[in-house]
């Protein structure tokens, strides 16, 4: 989704191994264009595995440049 001078990012997905807990994450971010070549970006991720109580958080915070 296009915002101002950026794009909001959302993801969702879900992993159903054979073998193992099923698990769950949810991410959220923003990519702020600073240039023709530079953006700045962060992310928010959440992920749950089944069978395991309480969740984990992620944080992403960085500049990206393009040659």
């Amino acid at each position: 989704f296009t915002m101002g001078l950026g794009k909001l990012m959302v993801q969702w997905n879900k992993l159903s191994p054979d073998v193992g807990a099923d698990q769950k994450a949810f991410s959220l971010g923003y990519d702020h264009q600073m240039s023709k070549r530079t953006d700045l970006y962060a992310v928010y991720m959440n992920e749950k595995k089944s069978g395991v109580s309480g969740t984990g958080n992620s944080y992403a915070v960085g500049i990206r440049h393009k040659f």
